[in-house]
């Protein structure tokens, strides 16, 4: 695995600036690009580092907690489902960093 390291950059998509960490970090950065609002991102992309690996997954998730999302009928149990998934994503992020 390649060295990561954390690098400012402007989303072309949305003109903010915001951190990136290897190929997975950052606010719609996956697989070393910003990925255009409303795509999918390409998920055969090399991680960088156990660090890029988290960030990895954790897109993951919010891309399958989407999916789901817009696939069901938009009940509380679709609301409960979605924020689940989402709150998990976030403290198994938080402790894949803190390990």
């Amino acid at each position: 695995m390649s060295e990561a390291s954390v690098v400012y950059r402007t989303n072309p998509y949305t003109g903010k600036r915001t951190w990136t960490y290897g190929n997975w970090g950052g606010a719609g950065w996956s697989n070393g690009e910003f990925t255009p609002l409303g795509q999918s991102p390409d998920w055969t992309g090399e991680t960088g580092s156990k660090l890029d690996e988290v960030f990895r997954d954790h897109d993951r998730v919010y891309e399958d907690a989407k999916v789901a999302w817009e696939a069901g009928g938009g009940s509380d149990t679709d609301k409960v489902a979605y924020w689940d998934a989402i709150i998990r994503a976030d403290k198994d992020m938080l402790k894949g960093i803190d390990d």
